[in-house]
């Protein structure tokens, strides 16, 4: 970090700052900031909107720093006049505990789970045959481009693993999808650890007349 003297003064202040390795990628991800711990005299929002101000204005202004900031939306878009309005994806002005946030990132992106509220159908896809396995990811904000594209990715949530979507008029790898969803929900039968010890020691036995 580098620094300059104030004009007329002694004092110096921050100037510009250059990492030891420049290729080197530093990413903070926080998970969520509606958990943060709050500070003396803060609610809820100042200490959110206090801690997005410093993940944008010190540590990505100044060094360069990603931060990856995960924020849940507001439980009102849930609310059944909502779901007739349709005003059920995220959105900025959905964002829970503070809206602030969203000004200092340069893209928000807003994760959507149609089967959460009962859909049918949604964009084409199939829902009933899909259920929880598919989310939308579209882009809410975008400072350096375009916004408001979606993109349909298929959610295994065994190993919280996401693939993209073929597009609803790709019908044959489509049902590839759809068939390889309804194995993921069978009923898979499981035995226990103790009864499987018990069944190598042939304890239990069926008595014959």
């Amino acid at each position: 970090m580098y620094k300059k003297k104030v004009e007329y003064s002694d004092t110096e202040i921050f100037d510009y700052y250059e990492p030891n390795d420049p290729t080197e990628y530093r990413i903070i991800v926080l998970d969520h900031i509606g958990i943060i711990d709050l500070e003396r005299g803060m609610n809820k929002k100042e200490a959110i909107d206090k801690t997005s101000e410093y993940l944008a204005k010190y540590l990505r202004n100044r060094y360069g720093f990603t931060s990856i900031v995960i924020q849940q939306q507001n439980t009102s878009g849930e609310s059944n006049d909502s779901v007739k309005l349709g005003r059920i994806r995220p959105s900025g002005a959905g964002l829970a505990d503070s809206t602030y946030t969203q000004k200092d990132q340069n893209v928000l992106f807003g994760l959507f789970n149609p089967y959460k509220y009962s859909l049918p159908e949604y964009m084409g896809y199939d829902i009933r045959r899909l259920k929880d396995h598919i989310r939308f990811l579209e882009v809410v904000v975008n400072r350096d481009g375009e916004l408001g594209g979606i993109c349909p990715l298929f959610f295994d949530g065994a190993t919280c693993s996401f693939f993209e979507m073929p597009l609803p008029d790709n019908k044959a790898e489509l049902e590839k999808v759809y068939k390889y969803a309804e194995s993921l929900d069978k009923p898979k039968k499981v035995e226990t650890t103790l009864f499987s010890w018990f069944k190598k020691l042939n304890i239990f036995k069926v008595k014959t007349s």
